[in-house]
């Protein structure tokens, strides 16, 4: 068994452990003038004749990970116990140690803060269920949050006899302000409040939260008193957004990597502060076999107080997908994450743009790029959002709705687009 360390007793700052043992941050490692973009888009087997834009629920592979998967399935398939002894080398021929590390130094924090999942689900389903909440504490999420973060939180809440408390952000979000989102969040906290859940960016409207200032905001509020555990939704600001991860302010963050990262299906991640990771109990066994992990099981005593290792989910896994997870980071490290990252923002805004000098079309996204990033949610009057996915797809654009009780219609634009691919989804809306 674990020991329980008490969220009512949680200090009243989040950590201020030095980040100087993390990995190289891998910004801005080419220059933008350099880059040719159709030679990065020539890496994705897209569907000639499409554009694509989609990517915000699953990348295509790029050349370097398709290659690094179809090696790895062949080396795995010669020698199946590869996979298992890779993932129990001591040091940096670890193959867990690898992956960690790169992804680690790509978003900007370090290997041993990273719970490997399989999703931004998953993450947060694993890190609700762990949390150590009481009857009478109390959850706080926004009305606009993804139905798995709302999910992960009711359920924690209706096993430990917490409470789920939501409010609502915004009525209009493209005319919100950072500051209108920040005085909401700080306007429903109560001194029971034990966890705030918050997304990075709005899946159903493509707002961005200032994650930095809002952090600071509840933190602030609450002074010397206990502070909650601020919890991140951060899959469609990852990979979008040049920050590091450390730098939030904020105690625990689950993505997806193979969003906006480009990576293998199937891999995500928890990052959490190491001091706020005490807090979570772990659900599933681990497979990180340390000598703590390893050792209280063999003595049948306690661990100590969790680590992020503690809550990777232990079983076997596609390795090979897991594996190739640093071609992914290499990859776009090759390409430099903030020429990336301004890429993405600028095709971006070039789409909400053009979408919102369309006289039958209603912007859901913010049209400032600081209240924005990737996703763009809007609607076309007259036609339900399904049928403007239907029109767009007779003219080669693959769209999406989005999945929440308010539908719109959805675009998103990445490195696998072009600026002329925008411009053709912009005057295919005006046709429908």
């Amino acid at each position: 068994m674990q020991k329980h360390t008490d969220l009512t007793m949680r200090e009243s700052t989040a950590s201020s452990e030095s980040t100087s043992d993390r990995p190289t941050d891998h910004r801005g490692e080419a220059p933008t003038d350099d880059i040719d973009w159709a030679e990065v888009r020539a890496n994705f087997n897209l569907q000639p004749g499409w554009a694509d834009f989609t990517s915000f629920m699953l990348s295509s592979h790029p050349k370097p990970v398709r290659e690094a998967i179809a090696d790895l399935a062949r080396r795995i398939d010669a020698r199946p116990e590869w996979a298992e002894l890779a993932a129990l080398e001591p040091g940096e021929a670890n193959m867990i140690f690898q992956v960690k590390s790169a992804v680690a130094g790509y978003v900007g924090a370090k290997p041993d803060e990273f719970a490997l999942v399989q999703s931004t689900t998953a993450g947060l389903g694993v890190l609700y269920a762990g949390l150590q909440l009481h009857p009478g504490d109390e959850i706080l999420l926004s009305e606009h949050d993804h139905y798995s973060h709302h999910e992960a939180a009711r359920r924690k809440a209706e096993k430990c006899g917490a409470a789920v408390r939501f409010v609502s952000l915004y009525e209009d979000g493209a005319a919100v302000t950072a500051d209108e989102l920040v005085d909401r969040v700080t306007g429903a906290l109560t001194a029971r409040t034990r966890v705030i859940g918050l997304s990075w960016v709005y899946s159903g409207s493509g707002v961005r939260m200032p994650l930095r200032k809002a952090a600071a905001a509840i933190r602030s509020w609450y002074g010397a008193r206990p502070n909650p555990l601020i919890v991140v939704d951060g899959v469609h600001g990852c990979g979008v957004l040049d920050e590091p991860l450390d730098g939030l302010g904020v105690d625990f963050f689950a993505s997806g990597i193979h969003k906006w990262l480009h990576g293998p299906r199937g891999t995500g991640f928890i990052w959490g502060e190491n001091a706020s990771w005490r807090y979570v109990e772990p659900t599933i066994p681990t497979f990180e076999l340390d000598a703590d992990v390893f050792g209280t099981w063999v003595s049948r005593g306690h661990l100590p107080p969790t680590r992020a290792s503690f809550v990777s989910p232990g079983g076997f896994v596609a390795y090979e997908y897991l594996y190739a997870v640093p071609a992914a980071i290499d990859f776009l490290t090759s390409i430099g994450k903030t020429e990336i990252c301004r890429r993405v923002l600028s095709l971006n805004t070039r789409l909400r743009e053009g979408l919102a000098a369309l006289p039958r079309v209603r912007l859901i996204t913010p049209l400032p790029e600081q209240m924005s990033a990737g996703i763009v949610c809007f609607e076309v009057h007259g036609l339900d959002p399904r049928e403007v996915v239907a029109g767009l797809a007779t003219r080669h654009i693959r769209s999406a709705t989005t999945p929440y009780p308010r539908s719109y219609a959805r675009l998103a634009a990445t490195i696998e687009n072009s600026e002329a691919d925008v411009d053709n989804a912009v005057n295919a809306v005006s046709r429908l």
